[in-house]
């Protein structure tokens, strides 16, 4: 089984204080889902000479309802049939898009199960002020999701904060444990699907102020690189118990 770590340019001339992205996120939530639907195509067919290994697009808006969503869901699973790269695109779960929520997410997956998912978990953990797996409804919520993730966003949160500015401190213990037992479920999933054969990527998603909290000892481009070095360990390790 393959790990392959990719960094991220997450936090990279973002503006002066985002002026870069502000203007663009209120013209997004304006656009239905058909515009969305064009954009996902317009970039699907500026990408494709490019033979990327995977795509993500942080997709929808959180305040469709889970009709809308999974309406949008399905017109992007035929347009990747079209476009002869099903399987190459995966959707981002993230706060103010439609899969801002595991429950949510569920419910969209019932629906388009060949959906392909990044998980950014560190989204739902802030959504849902809770560890994920802390209890039996949300490990089934869990359980049910695992089987769609192709790709992960690494980054380490708390239930009340956007960002672990050291995820191996002690503080953090059991928030960094959750996510590694849910990491750890994806990679054994993606192994008992694909055999050694099969390939996970994951990034160590760390962004700036305001993800990164104010006055930090390091520099988040710092926390990601220790983590990428370190969570490969970690996920070898743990695919080597597998094979």
């Amino acid at each position: 089984m393959r790990i392959l770590c990719l960094r991220s340019v997450w936090g990279v001339d973002l503006g002066h204080q985002l002026s870069n992205w502000a203007g663009w996120f209120p013209e997004l939530k304006d656009k239905g889902y058909e515009k969305h639907l064009a954009r996902y195509r317009e970039i699907i067919q500026q990408v494709k000479p490019l033979r990327p290994l995977k795509i993500t697009f942080q997709s929808g808006q959180d305040d469709w309802n889970t009709e809308e969503s999974i309406k949008f869901y399905e017109g992007t699973i035929k347009i990747d049939k079209e476009l002869g790269v099903s399987g190459f695109f995966c959707h981002e779960t993230h706060q103010s898009r439609s899969l801002f929520s595991p429950w949510v997410t569920r419910l969209i997956l019932e629906a388009v199960p060949e959906l392909r998912l990044t998980a950014d978990f560190s989204h739902w953990m802030a959504v849902g002020e809770r560890l994920l797996d802390d209890g039996e409804g949300d490990r089934t919520t869990m359980e049910a999701i695992v089987p769609h993730v192709s790709h992960l966003h690494t980054r380490i949160v708390t239930t009340e904060a956007t960002q672990c500015p050291a995820p191996t401190h002690p503080d953090f213990e059991q928030e960094r444990l959750c996510y590694e037992r849910l990491w750890r479920n994806i990679l054994k999933c993606q192994f008992e699907k694909n055999g050694p054969d099969a390939l996970i990527t994951f990034v160590p998603e760390y962004g700036p102020f305001p993800y990164h909290p104010f006055g930090s000892i390091k520099a988040y481009g710092d926390v990601a690189d220790e983590e990428a070095q370190r969570l490969q360990g970690v996920f070898k390790g743990f695919t080597a118990t597998l094979m």
